[in-house]
């Protein structure tokens, strides 16, 4: 089986993994666990960084860009595991929750039959998507783009921007002041256009599947910044009374404030 190494996207080289020479891990139990933990153990107001956040998003993105960046074999299961388990620690914490999900990767995969270095792989991609994300290998770079991939999406970035203020609205308390949520969407948008101006994808294939997509949004927001005033409109307290159970509407800009606060 013919893959690439871990160590970066820069300099990777072909490896010839021997998936025989231990045991292999049993990804389907890990799944089960992950998912069920995630189902009835994270906090409701979860609204971006739900069930639906790993298991409709990341986990598959993982998986393409791992078949675009050759990953395979041993090194894309253990990839596709640190997936599934990223934002287990919100069961805990709402805020660094990464080193809990270490920990909880920890302590529940030798159970399905992962050994202390697949576990140190595992806990390694977990740790990568900590804010502000250091990756240290392509694994890493994969799944730091694949918790991201959603910027340079067409919808999907604004469906994910409304949830996260939705969310954000509901943790204020547990996040530190630095990175609460403003008290304008004006401020809001000002932020999230800092982010995209700030970010780069690691991985080749994100950059080139998603770098377009992100540049548009970028500009999308900035035309959003000259058609707002300053000062208005505030964020409601209650806009994330509004709910989870369907998908909320777009903000873009044709879209009024008004129009989403009471939706």
């Amino acid at each position: 089986m013919l893959c690439h190494t871990s160590h970066s996207h820069h300099d990777s080289k072909p490896l010839r993994v021997n998936t025989h020479s231990m045991p292999t891990p049993n990804y389907q139990q890990a799944e089960r666990y992950v998912m069920d933990r995630l189902e009835h153990d994270l906090p409701p107001e979860l609204f971006y960084h739900g069930l639906h956040h790993t298991k409709d998003h990341v986990v598959p993105d993982t998986q393409t860009l791992a078949a675009a960046q050759g990953v395979c074999g041993e090194e894309a299961l253990l990839l596709q595991t640190g997936a599934l388990y990223h934002d287990i620690g919100f069961v805990e914490q709402y805020w660094d929750n990464e080193p809990f999900g270490a920990r909880i990767a920890e302590e529940t995969l030798p159970a399905f039959g992962y050994t202390p270095g697949h576990i140190e792989v595992v806990k390694g991609l977990i740790l990568a998507t900590q804010f502000p994300q250091r990756p240290q290998q392509l694994l890493e770079e994969i799944l730091c783009d694949a918790d991201l991939y959603n910027l340079g999406g067409e919808d999907s970035f604004w469906i994910a921007g409304e949830r996260l203020i939705r969310e954000r609205i509901a943790h204020q308390q547990a996040i530190p002041h630095g990175y609460r949520l403003p008290p304008t969407l004006y401020a809001w948008y000002e932020r999230q256009c800092r982010f995209l101006e700030n970010h780069s994808f690691f991985t080749t294939a994100a950059q080139q599947s998603q770098a377009q997509g992100k540049e548009h949004n970028l500009e999308t927001i900035k035309t959003l910044l000259r058609n707002l005033d300053a000062d208005v409109p505030r964020i409601p307290d209650d806009f994330n009374d509004s709910g989870s159970k369907r998908d909320v509407p777009l903000l873009t800009a044709s879209t009024s404030f008004d129009t989403i606060a009471h939706s």
